[in-house]
């Protein structure tokens, strides 16, 4: 993915993105749990993702 954007990027295509992840780079993540707690709390569970796609694509 990142590498395709740079790849995109370095060849002045300009694009929408909507990156997805956890939290903020440099800063520490304070949730624990399993997988499915680490991904609600950071927006990244399957329907979290879906309803960010179809808002994007509004």
């Amino acid at each position: 993915g990142s590498a395709i954007l740079e790849i995109l990027a370095d060849r002045g295509v300009a694009l929408p993105v909507r990156r997805f992840g956890m939290g903020n780079p440099g800063t520490y993540s304070y949730a624990y749990g399993g997988r499915e707690i680490i991904h609600d709390t950071y927006g990244l569970s399957p329907e979290q993702i879906a309803a960010d796609i179809r808002q994007a694509l509004k």
